[in-house]
């Protein structure tokens, strides 16, 4: 049995390979709890890349969770 987490499954997703996220990368997501969004969190081998990992990823989940308004503008 294999079991894959969303982080393989995002960092395995050719959309994030291609842009070069798939080493020393570790990204996070999970429903608020207390609000009506998702958290992303992420790392990675420098601050800029842990940031525009993480606006990636947040600009995938919003469009794959069919988000309501505009995706967060880029840091």
């Amino acid at each position: 049995i294999l079991i894959f987490s969303p982080v393989q499954i995002i960092m395995g997703h050719p959309y994030f390979k291609e842009r070069g996220f798939q080493n020393l990368n570790l990204i996070f997501f999970r429903p608020s709890g207390t609000e009506d969004v998702v958290r992303v969190y992420s790392e990675s081998d420098t601050q800029d890349n842990a940031d525009q990992l993480g606006y990636e990823v947040g600009l995938a989940v919003h469009k794959l969770a069919g988000g309501v308004g505009e995706p967060t503008p880029k840091p």
